[in-house]
């Protein structure tokens, strides 16, 4: 039996045959890279990652849009936008920086 993936998938990655001495190293750096993303609350999934909070805001707010646009209108997707701590560990952001950042971006 496969052992669990010790890390979230990232929207749009591909993983395929990595060496055993690289492997660290590419997760590292994948995780690292992005420092807010977007994730799906209900189906407990990473939507998108984005290097600044303003770019993880305004693409939230592309997000029920289209899912409205896709499947009705009463449909939603519950998400949530956090950041990477120091300790590499996903926090969410509060409300109020979100609203900081939405004054910012429109």
């Amino acid at each position: 039996m496969n052992a669990p993936d010790p890390l979230p998938r990232l929207a749009g990655e591909r993983r395929g045959v990595v060496k055993p001495d690289k492997a660290k190293n590419l997760n590292t750096h994948t995780i690292q890279k992005m420092k807010t993303r977007i994730y799906d609350t209900f189906n407990r999934r990473v939507i998108s990652n984005h290097k600044s909070l303003e770019a993880a805001v305004r693409a939230a707010d592309r997000i029920q849009p289209a899912v409205r646009l896709a499947n009705g209108p009463n449909s939603y997707l519950p998400t949530r936008i956090e950041y990477l701590t120091d300790d590499n560990q996903w926090i969410g952001v509060p409300g109020d920086q979100i609203e900081d950042a939405r004054q910012i971006t429109w």
